[in-house]
């Protein structure tokens, strides 16, 4: 299977379930793929024709990646979706990604390089084929969802409630507190941000309360969105 080289050029791989994110060193793809898939000598991800789609032969892809030894394992825990970010050329946003679904079969931790620095080397199986998103131009006009992540009652008379937001803008984007960035009932700020990075977010801040309470967003792409949360 042909190895890609990635070390120092910014690649990172991220294990969208585990929420485990590290700095990429090599990748090694399954045969078939190598018609489809090129390296620029920067480790840029390219499709024949640079265009984007799916890359047939669900087989094996291994990766090695920085090591931290507080990581959680791989092994035996269900398919999770596996993103490899390639390195951003001059005005790209977002930039290429490898996606697929795969499972560890494989995992070797601590391995110390001749530099003294900690490696992980993992084999996934795919479950999915591998789908390649070129690299494009920023997205600055797309929607940002207030999330409810969930409601604990705190037993005296009060819950708290978790939020977090997905905003599918792939640079940040900023929604004062007002009309488009309020709670309900006032008072309109609780601790929610202005600033809304791109992605999904969890559990980035929490209210308590004791009566119904609704987060309203209206994000660059005009509609406005709510997420609602109740007691009792």
């Amino acid at each position: 299977m042909p190895t890609l080289a990635l070390e120092g050029t910014g690649a990172r791989i991220t294990f969208a379930a585990t929420g485990l994110t590290a700095d990429l060193i090599t990748l090694t793809l399954p045969d078939r793929a190598k018609d489809a898939i090129g390296t620029s000598h920067l480790g840029s991800l390219l499709t024949t024709g640079n265009r984007g789609g799916k890359l047939v032969d669900p087989g094996q892809v291994v990766v090695e990646f920085d090591h931290a030894p507080s990581a959680p394992a791989l092994l035996r825990r269900p398919p999770e979706q596996v993103t490899i970010s390639y390195p951003l050329q001059p005005g790209d946003s977002p930039p290429a990604k490898l996606v697929f679904t795969a499972f560890a079969t494989a995992e070797g931790g601590g391995e110390l390089t001749p530099g003294n620095r900690l490696t992980r080397q993992v084999t996934l199986a795919l479950t999915s084929d591998l789908s390649f998103q070129p690299a494009g131009p920023p997205i600055s006009n797309a929607s940002v969802s207030p999330v409810l992540e969930g409601v604990t009652n705190n037993g005296i008379g009060t819950w708290t409630a978790l939020w977090g937001w997905y905003s599918r803008n792939t640079v940040p984007v900023t929604i004062p507190i007002g009309v488009n960035n309020r709670f309900v009932p006032n008072p309109q700020a609780r601790g929610q941000p202005v600033v809304f990075l791109p992605g999904r977010h969890y559990g980035q801040f929490s209210t308590v309360i004791s009566a119904t309470l609704v987060w309203v967003l209206k994000g660059p792409d005009g509609q406005r969105r709510t997420a609602t949360a109740g007691v009792g």
